[in-house]
């Protein structure tokens, strides 16, 4: 108990609860980051299984519902980092229940209309009063905004115009909304990393996280090149929902200075 306390549950209380508890910080260790990346990969993998067994199409519908639940999945957790959401329920909105809340809201209408465009309009009839409910207050760096999505779209389109597939440039424009946001907060703004492996990146310095995210994702995009298409649609589109979910969450908190 003291072991999960540890390492798993107490790093989300102080989260939600915004102050350490006993000497344990919000975040992430080795411990939990090697579980919620096993129990992540295991659903992406029974998801993926669930949707053939259901005959839904994975194309670039597909891709589009993933990009609106990616923007509300980061929404969410601001909401949470702005304290709009009370005890006991903000620990729903944070890592990792807020990936399994997620995970409901839009798996639901996948499988009751077996059609990816629906799951695409829940996903933004969602996201429109989130974001309503997020920005009506005081933005601190509003640049942010605009400026961090920009870079991001920049340096994707090329890639784009070159490979010419929606979620190639979804996982780029993503990942590196998640870079640019990253290292926007650590270099000029005080903020903090996270995540392990990051926050080794960005102590060798904060420039190099952008390159390195900038040159995996290339790697995976070439290693997917020659998959089947609905399977590399599949998987791309999952690895971009968690660079965007994550910039835009880090893009939306510097705008508004939490």
């Amino acid at each position: 108990m003291n072991f999960f306390w540890k390492y798993f549950w107490g790093p989300v209380i102080a989260d939600a609860l915004n102050h350490p508890i006993n000497g344990i910080h919000e975040g992430y260790n080795v411990f939990n980051t090697i579980v919620y990346a096993t129990i992540a990969l295991v659903a992406i993998y029974l998801t993926y299984l669930l949707i053939k067994k259901l005959k839904i199409k994975i194309d670039k519908y597909f891709v589009y519902s993933l990009i609106a639940f990616s923007f509300v999945g980061a929404t969410w957790r601001v909401m949470e980092d702005l304290m709009l959401i009370p005890m006991p329920w903000t620990v729903l909105f944070i890592t990792p229940l807020i990936y399994v809340v997620l995970y409901a809201t839009a798996i639901v209408p996948l499988i009751v209309f077996k059609d990816s465009k629906i799951m695409g309009y829940v996903g933004i009839g969602i996201l429109v009063p989130s974001l309503f409910i997020v920005l009506f207050r005081p933005l601190v760096h509003p640049i942010a905004l605009i400026l961090i999505p920009s870079i991001a779209i920049a340096v994707s389109l090329p890639v784009y115009f070159i490979l010419k597939r929606i979620e190639n440039l979804f996982i780029l424009f993503g990942h590196m909304v998640d870079s640019f946001a990253t290292y926007f907060s650590v270099s000029f703004f005080g903020y903090g990393e996270k995540h392990v492996l990051t926050s080794f990146i960005l102590k060798i310095s904060p420039i190099s996280y952008i390159v390195i995210k900038y040159l995996v994702v290339l790697g995976v995009i070439y290693a997917l090149k020659d998959y089947k298409n609905e399977p590399r649609i599949y998987i791309i589109s999952i690895l971009a929902m968690l660079g965007l979910a994550t910039g835009f969450r880090d893009t939306l908190r510097l705008t508004l200075g939490v």
